[in-house]
């Protein structure tokens, strides 16, 4: 109460410094005086804010949030009651305030009811003046509940689900000239002060935007008619024509304000932000100047920024003191500040230490998995691991007279400085010199084979003799086959016909043959087929520290031949298993794997040469796996089909019996290659 009333006052104040006149209503006006408030709970669910008027006045009632709250103005009223606070009395209505919010034209007074949430409510007229009615706590919960449970006062209609906001409060000067906020409730209690005003870069704010016709009118407005005093109205928002704007967040958390100033002393201007954000506020004495302003519903804090930045000011917050000055007097400030660290370090002694690492090195090892780099193959530049370069790192934390050396036999750093840069540089090699995380990593290469043949062979041979004995036929079929007619030369049984013999050979074969007296006839008929599957596993194991590259190799080298100008020259190419990874294990312990997989074995040699052909299999990728997960990848699968035949022209295209006329075979050839990584982090 202490807070609010002291806030009222200094407007007054900041008035008169300012040549603006005192705060006082207009004593000629007529005024509806209010003499009486109180609050109460009916036990039905409501709670009663009861207004006790000297004569029946107009009104008007707002819906506001942030935080919530029900603003009810009186029109042409002036407040005559010694208690501004009054308790809720219920979990809804947190307390009910009341002030003077306008001196004359016209006078009004404002009762403010601190809610939570959108509770219903409404406002009822009687002999002695005005009631609001407020849903209770417990009205709201019998509200929530199943609908056989729920009694709600029919007084009391459910709060609409998207409630009319006010955009804005206006808080204009009184004709005299006193510069006045919107409401008081403004100012919050000294004991919930704001929290302390937050650095904040000191950028223009975005303008609002203009309020669309249709936002005006959501607007509620309740106007009590004086010749109804029986008659309740009912709050009911309007219909909004067009979902409003979602605007992006400000970096002001500060309490909203409005504010109407005109030549007011930058000084007073500093005092009021004093009694609103609750800070210590110490002003350069060489500050000096006058504001005028027109702010609706701006957070204080951005007013705050507004008024120093259009004066050419700066702010320094110091805990919860807030010092006020001239941009150039806190710039100067500042380098006088650097200068003067500047030179205690130069007038501090020099001390020595001798640090020891246990995990990093102090010099880097160049090349390889010694040196932490990742493999040429795989492109990348030299990963940060256990034998980073840690005196590289520290002679960028030494201050300007600082050296360091470093001892390769003890992997140690000798460290000279001032004593002030002693612990960041002791807390730097900490942060280096820590145990590396190992990982163990798996790897598979699976090829599978699958080669597949059939072979389907038919042979035929006949021959018939005519009954007069002078003609005779025959043919065969079948691999091999011939027919030769020959004519006689000498009896007495000259050969007339001869036909080669052929015949059907394979896994399993059949044979039919037929001789008569005129005619001979033989059948065979042949069928192989063989399905050959293998599978070659490689299994390659490796462990590595985090971010430190691991390679593995098993297998041959080849010599290969080249001769270049009459010069014959040998080199080894290798025919190998490799494995190149290099692991990054991250905070939520997943593992980021960079692979190189490389399967590479000597094939047939070359014709002409001596050099044999080099098969290859190979895969790279990067991939996140979790601890113990597993990874297939690769996935290179080649099918070769093929399927030849011979056959008499024509007769081998009859269905089913072309088949005794050609031989068919088929070769099927499958491989598959895949290629699976499982790594584990080894805890020590």
């Amino acid at each position: 109460m202490k807070r609010r009333m002291k806030f009222l006052v200094i407007l007054p104040c900041l008035a008169a410094a300012a040549g603006l006149g005192a705060y006082r209503p207009d004593p000629t006006a007529a005024v509806a005086r209010l003499t009486g408030v109180s609050v109460q709970s009916n036990g039905a669910g409501q709670i009663l804010v009861t207004l006790v008027t000297s004569r029946a006045t107009a009104y008007h009632v707002y819906r506001m949030e942030k935080p919530a709250r029900l603003v009810l103005d009186l029109d042409r009223a002036a407040l005559d009651v010694p208690q501004r606070w009054f308790p809720g009395h219920d979990p809804v209505v947190k307390q009910v305030r009341v002030g003077q919010f306008r001196g004359a034209d016209p006078a009004i007074v404002r009762v403010v009811a601190d809610v939570v949430g959108q509770p219903a409510f409404e406002i009822q007229r009687n002999s002695q003046g005005l009631r609001l009615v407020i849903a209770s706590g417990e009205a709201t919960a019998r509200a929530s509940a199943p609908p056989a449970a729920a009694k709600t006062s029919p007084a009391l209609a459910a709060a609409p689900p998207n409630p009319p906001v006010l955009p804005r409060v206006e808080a204009n000067s009184s004709a005299d000239g006193v510069p006045r906020l919107a409401e008081p409730a403004v100012t919050p209690n000294r004991s919930s002060r704001a929290p302390a005003l937050a650095p904040v870069a000191m950028t223009a704010p975005p303008a609002p935007p203009e309020m669309a016709p249709a936002a005006a009118a959501a607007r509620v407005v309740a106007q009590g008619q004086e010749n109804h005093p029986s008659a309740p109205i009912v709050v009911s928002p309007a219909t909004p024509a067009a979902k409003p704007q979602q605007l992006p967040p400000t970096p002001y958390t500060g309490e909203r304000i409005s504010l109407n100033l005109k030549d007011v002393d930058l000084k007073d201007f500093f005092r009021l932000i004093h009694e609103i954000s609750g800070l210590n506020i110490i002003i350069d004495p060489n500050v000096s100047g006058t504001v005028t302003l027109v702010l609706d519903d701006v957070p204080w804090d951005q007013a705050l920024d507004i008024v120093l930045k259009n004066n050419g000011l700066g702010k320094v917050l110091e805990g919860n003191v807030l010092r006020i000055a001239k941009i150039q007097t806190l710039t100067a400030e500042q380098e006088d500040a650097v200068r003067l660290k500047e030179a205690q370090i130069d007038s501090e002694p020099l001390v020595t230490v001798f640090r020891p690492l246990n995990y990093a090195r102090v010099i880097g090892m160049a090349g390889g998995a010694m040196g932490g780099g990742a493999s040429p193959a795989m492109g990348g530049a030299a990963a940060a691991g256990p034998m980073t370069d840690v005196l590289s790192i520290v002679k960028n934390f030494l201050s300007k007279r600082g050296t360091v050396v470093a001892d390769p036999r003890n992997n140690a750093l000798v460290i000279t400085d001032v004593q002030s840069q002693i612990p960041i540089i002791d807390s730097v090699i900490q942060q280096l010199d820590r145990k590396t995380k190992q990982v163990s990593i798996e790897a598979k290469i699976v090829l599978a084979t699958d080669d597949f043949t059939r072979q389907l062979q038919s042979a035929l041979n006949g021959g018939t003799v005519s009954k007069n004995g002078i003609n005779v036929t025959g043919g065969s079929t079948g691999s091999g086959a011939s027919a030769q007619s020959n004519i006689p030369t000498s009896p007495p049984q000259p050969t007339r016909l001869t036909i080669g013999q052929t015949n059907a050979s394979g896994f399993g074969a059949y044979a039919l043959s037929s001789l008569g007296a005129r005619y001979f006839i033989g059948v065979a008929l042949a069928a192989a087929e063989s399905r050959n599957q293998a599978k070659v596993i490689s299994s390659p194991t490796i462990m590595t520290q985090n971010n430190v590259r691991g390679e593995v190799v098993q297998g041959t080298q080849i010599p290969v031949q080249t001769t270049i100008n009459n010069t014959v020259t040998t080199i080894y190419i290798n025919a190998a298993l490799t494995l190149d990874v290099t692991p990054q294990v991250t905070d939520d312990g997943h593992i980021f794997l960079i692979i190189q997989v490389q399967n590479n074995s000597p094939g047939p040699v070359l014709p002409g040469t001596q050099n044999p052909e080099i098969n290859t299999q190979s895969a790279t990728t990067q991939v996140l796996v979790s601890d113990g997960g597993t990874v297939i990848f690769g996935g290179v699968k080649l099918t070769a089909n093929t399927k030849s035949y011979t056959e008499v022209p024509g007769l081998g295209r009859i269905p089913l019996l072309g088949n005794l006329f050609k031989s068919t075979n088929r070769e099927v050839q499958t491989n598959d290659l895949l290629f699976i990584i499982t790594p584990k982090i080894i805890t020590s």
